[in-house]
């Protein structure tokens, strides 16, 4: 399966054409329901573990957490399953998260059960184990689970926004993580085509969700060229920071004189923040603001197949 779309689809035809499977998963809903606590060895939980491990993606940044912070992360967002009515949204919901549960070594079964255990005092613990890049991922996963086939419901989104006030996350921020949110479940290319800073800007948040292809096209999209020289037209070049720096807009990034006019510096300098890469081809300087995990190979050969992104 290449991407979530697929996988709700298989996950549909399966919860259609087993009727075992589907009494079986209505009795797992019956228990979330009645916030009981589901059996590890049941059979449902085993398809699901199956499903999930079929899913395409990175490790999910959750791995790098503390026990305790995975813990809290994952009872906050298996609350949203119990708030969910439709069977069969709550089994591609569990599917989704048992591969996050799958990166945190923790048990999904008796996630479930602790989830109806979520009250303030779980939420007071926020701040205190979750850092704040942290804080958006949870509400970019929630949204993600609240909207997998594709309408959440009103208790479910009443509970985002009353996590994304405890998180302190603006509306304007909310709206971006909706629109990421989106895009990740539609897995659509096209998307990441568009030059939407507020969505570039919060990458880390759904990097892992992306296909290598969908992650190239975000990686080019978030390439600047700031210096395209030839070697004919100055004299004196000279590069004000080293390779792979990190600059910020209004950095001065280079200096040079025209040739016709020597006696003249000319300051270059980034209008926008990234990484700068420098290179020199077919006698011409480059330079091009990017991420910090692109590749400086790669660029140059963006660059030479005429590619071009410039800052506005």
């Amino acid at each position: 399966m290449n991407n979530l779309f697929e996988l709700q689809k298989e996950v549909q035809r399966i919860s259609n054409q087993a009727a075992a499977l589907s009494a079986s998963l209505n009795a797992i809903e019956q228990k979330i329901a009645q916030f009981g606590e589901p059996t590890v060895q049941s059979p449902d939980f085993e398809k699901i573990k199956l499903l999930a491990a079929n899913f395409p993606f990175k490790s999910h940044p959750i791995a790098a957490l503390s026990r305790r912070a995975a813990s809290l992360y994952l009872k906050i967002l298996a609350k949203i399953i119990l708030l969910s009515s439709d069977q069969r949204a709550c089994m591609e919901q569990l599917v989704f998260l048992q591969w996050i549960c799958t990166q945190a070594s923790v048990d999904l079964p008796k996630l479930l059960h602790d989830a109806n255990q979520v009250t303030m005092q779980t939420f007071e613990k926020i701040d205190q184990l979750l850092p704040k890049a942290t804080q958006e991922q949870l509400i970019v996963d929630s949204l993600i689970l609240a909207n997998f086939t594709g309408q959440a419901t009103q208790s479910a989104l009443e509970y985002i926004v009353n996590l994304c006030v405890i998180c302190n996350v603006p509306e304007k921020n909310l709206r971006t993580f909706s629109q990421i949110a989106k895009s990740v479940l539609q897995q659509k290319s096209n998307f990441y085509k568009k030059k939407n800073a507020s969505i570039l800007s919060y990458r880390s948040l759904f990097n892992h969700y992306l296909s290598p292809q969908q992650r190239d096209t975000l990686t080019q999209a978030q390439r600047y060229l700031v210096v395209e020289i030839p070697d004919s037209a100055v004299s004196q070049f000279r590069w004000k920071v080293k390779q792979q720096a990190t600059v910020r807009t209004g950095d001065l990034i280079a200096t040079y004189r025209k040739i016709r006019n020597s006696n003249i510096t000319t300051n270059i300098v980034a209008h926008i923040s990234g990484v700068l890469f420098q290179f020199h081809s077919n006698k011409t300087i480059y330079g091009v603001i990017s991420t910090a995990d692109d590749n400086k190979n790669d660029i140059r050969d963006w660059i030479l197949k005429g590619a071009r992104n410039e800052p506005d």
